[in-house]
């Protein structure tokens, strides 16, 4: 409800508001007195929330609705003859013009790879940061999460209306086989995939075609790439395999990984390598820029769930020496790399 003077008198009177996915509001209309709806706002905005153009076609007794860019509301003081035009958010002060907060962010502290005046990660069109605490996902009305919906950080970890908590993380799809995850609103680490689900091969599915070493040859293929057969293109000097395998995630392919399948109870192996999987992505520490592990697709499966899980993952440890990891489909051995083999 808003309020109308009217001969030194109040009034009020409903408008109702129409929001896109960051609840900016676009469309502010009322109930006309013949009881259709009359249009008395309409906003554009910059992607940071400045206005582009805005109409009032309210009459003179109407005040313009000053909830606008992610339904905060509009500070528009006259400071000097000119409008201040900032947003409040309640614990600070929001510039569309600059897209920039004008106090630090009070956790600034534990970001400090990023500016402690940025707003929503630098990525207002799907970002909203009304408090600056967490994560929260839009949910539609039965509360399942909305697939492309707005994703916003703010303060508490209860549900909000039209909005589902998802927790201190949060990874983004960048698009092109790239995501994002940030731990609050600092982005932690970046994800590089060179195969999709459908490059996956099976050796329990179609044993016709060979063993894990033959599948992972087609996956490698899938990328682009083709690994040699022959252990003369071995690379058994982990280091220097972590630096080959960087180049092929540079040039988008994958390729073949030797690993030794060792009891996770016991902590037993060969040491001569057991299996064969394909380098399918990699992730990189974005407070560091080291790699700090390789995702995999294990053909030692038949659920091609299992075989691309995300969690298919060989981490870099002692400081480069090791590669070790486990696959989705088992608990019961870690894999411990013993060779890279070279694409052609």
């Amino acid at each position: 409800m808003v309020p109308m003077q009217y001969n030194d008198k109040t009034y009020w009177k409903y408008e109702y508001n129409l929001s896109d996915h960051l609840g900016n509001v676009r469309i502010v209309f009322a109930a006309h007195s013949h009881g259709q709806p009359e249009l008395m706002q309409q906003t554009i905005y910059y992607p940071y929330g400045m206005t582009l153009h805005q109409q009032n076609f309210g009459g003179t007794l109407d005040q313009p609705n000053k909830m606008l860019y992610n339904g905060k509301e509009l500070q528009d003081d006259q400071l000097a003859g000119m409008s201040l035009d900032w947003y409040d958010y309640g614990a600070r002060f929001y510039d569309p013009q600059i897209g920039r907060w004008h106090v630090v962010d009070p956790h600034a502290e534990n970001y400090y790879s990023w500016s402690p005046y940025h707003y929503a990660s630098n990525n207002p069109i799907i970002m909203i940061d009304p408090n600056g605490k967490d994560w929260y996902q839009a949910v539609d009305d039965e509360g399942n999460i909305v697939q492309g919906g707005a994703v916003m950080w703010i303060e508490g970890s209860d549900d909000i209306d039209g909005y589902s908590n998802i927790g201190a993380s949060y990874t983004m799809d960048l698009g092109d086989g790239v995501s994002m995850t940030y731990n609050q609103n600092t982005p932690v680490s970046l994800t590089e995939t060179v195969l999709s689900e459908g490059d996956w091969s099976s050796q329990i599915q179609s044993p016709e075609l060979g063993d894990c070493f033959r599948h992972c040859g087609i996956i490698v293929r899938s990328s682009g790439a083709e690994s040699h057969n022959t252990t003369d293109y071995n690379i058994t000097n982990i280091w220097e395999g972590i630096n080959y395998l960087d180049e092929q995630i540079n040039q988008e392919q994958s390729a073949r990984v030797h690993v030794d399948r060792i009891m996770t109870e016991t902590g037993q192996g060969s040491n001569r390598g057991r299996h064969w999987v394909a380098i399918s992505s990699r992730t990189t520490n974005l407070q560091t820029g080291q790699t700090t592990s390789f995702g995999f697709y294990d053909p030692g499966t038949r659920r091609r769930e299992a075989g691309t899980s995300p969690h298919n993952q060989l981490n870099i440890g002692g400081e480069g020496t090791t590669l070790t990891g486990q696959t989705q489909y088992s608990n019961r051995f870690t894999y411990r790399v013993t060779a890279i083999r070279r694409n052609k």
